[in-house]
């Protein structure tokens, strides 16, 4: 396990073994052996301009910290999946560029060994028109963004999306733990979950074909207050404040699981995604007040949301993606590494995608992946205006994010991998 990751276990947590991350042994394959770059994947191409969609509600007004969906709400009331005029088979341009998009998602071999020696190579989807040399999203195009719905290939394309990329991450952490290679999914993700207890200090309801869901576990208050996630003061739980009401529950659950539903029927491999590596999503309230959802490193696989009355299934659903494109980042990061040197991250300042402000260089490039995410979701869901409010700023972010690590060298050489796949993918997409 990187080190990085170590420290923000052991910093987190009270009575975690260091000597049990001595056990994790994935530094060995890093260096002297990187596979060639692997075949372009000989994948089918498919359009699917599906028109029938369902309808969702408008995305309405967050007060949080970290997102500002000021003047969103009123745009999109009534907002729904529609038909597009002008069908793509008209435009061979338009046709170019989907199966150009199609053609750059590499295969994944399932040898663990064979896969994380290729994740740099898994990460490449560098393209001749996509500024080679600088690294820079610069393009001609203004693309509409709504095209980049009428196909699932930019959904396909985007590794934290991707089932496989995420089952073989959880796969490598597991044989990490326990020298022992785990074929079926559902038993890997009970295993992982199982091996983490003891790392994280947090015992995580779990199942291995679905997302639990949880309104009153007290080990999970326990670890979401150690974990520094949702700090409570000892008189907010006293009372009980920071759990909601039985038909609070009931409102939350049917939004929850309105919201899964849409993720499923947009994209069923980012739902299947998420069923593997998320144990479960901790519905309690913010003593502060001041966010709305959130994840950690050392509290992997756990997603916390404080949904409010006004939230919608469109809102429920983009906080889900958010924090899972967090999650997915987290498994990366723990089995390959991302950082040389974590305790130089403040002193490498990023404008962030999403919150507007100077941030240390980890949260900006969590920030930049979770924008072109979310651009993607929305694109394919139908949510446009939002999906642009988030474009505005992502390709400057992601400039910044390069030209940061040119001057301090703040990545190392699978961080660097994952940035010029996050640059490459905006080129792609024309963003």
């Amino acid at each position: 396990m990187k080190e990085y990751f170590k420290n923000y276990m052991v910093g987190n947590f009270k009575g975690v073994h260091e000597k049990q991350f001595d056990t994790l042994k994935i530094s060995k394959w890093i260096g002297k052996d990187v596979s060639k770059r692997a075949q372009l994947a000989a994948q089918e191409f498919l359009i699917n301009a599906d028109p029938n969609l369902v309808p969702v509600e408008s995305l309405t007004e967050d007060r949080s910290a970290a997102l500002n969906f000021a003047g969103v709400a009123d745009t999109l009331q009534g907002a729904a999946v529609r038909k597009r005029d002008n069908p793509i088979e008209e435009s061979p341009d338009v046709l170019a560029w989907f199966h150009e998009t199609s053609d750059r998602r590499q295969k994944l071999s399932k040898d663990i060994d064979s896969f994380f020696k290729s994740w740099n190579d898994v990460l490449n989807i560098s393209s001749s028109g996509c500024g080679e040399t600088t690294k820079v999203p610069m393009s001609t195009h203004n693309a509409d963004l709504s095209l980049l719905g009428m196909t699932p290939v930019f959904m396909d394309l985007f590794w934290p999306f991707r089932f496989d990329v995420n089952v073989m991450n959880q796969r490598l952490a597991v044989y990490d733990l326990t020298k022992k290679i785990i074929t079926d999914n559902e038993t890997l993700k009970e295993h992982f979950f199982e091996e983490l207890q003891d790392l994280q200090g947090m015992r995580l309801p779990v199942r291995g074909n679905q997302i639990r869901f949880s309104f009153g576990d007290e080990d999970v208050v326990d670890g979401l207050n150690r974990s520094r996630l949702v700090p409570h003061s000892k008189s907010y739980m006293k009372a009980g404040k920071h759990l909601f009401t039985k038909d609070e529950q009931e409102k939350i659950l049917v939004l929850a699981n309105k919201a899964l539903d849409v993720i499923n029927k947009t994209h069923s491999e980012l739902y299947s995604a998420m069923v593997q590596m998320i144990s479960s999503i901790a519905f309690f309230k913010d003593d502060s007040d001041l966010y709305r959802s959130g994840s950690i490193t050392s509290a992997l696989g756990l997603v916390w949301l404080d949904p409010r009355q006004e939230w919608t299934v469109p809102l429920m659903a983009e906080q889900i993606v958010h924090e899972f494109i967090h999650t997915s980042l987290y498994y990366a990061e723990l089995v390959h590494g991302t950082y040389r040197d974590v305790s130089r991250l403040p002193e490498a300042q990023v404008m962030s995608a999403i919150r507007h402000v100077p941030r240390n260089y980890d949260k900006s490039l969590h920030a930049a992946y979770v924008s072109a995410g979310l651009i993607t979701f929305h694109t394919r869901v139908g949510l446009f205006e939002r999906a642009a409010q988030l474009a505005k700023t992502l390709p400057g972010a992601v400039q910044e994010l390069n030209r940061v690590n040119a001057e301090t060298d703040v990545l190392d050489e699978s961080g660097r991998a994952m940035l010029d796949f996050l640059t490459d993918y905006i080129c792609l997409t024309r963003v």
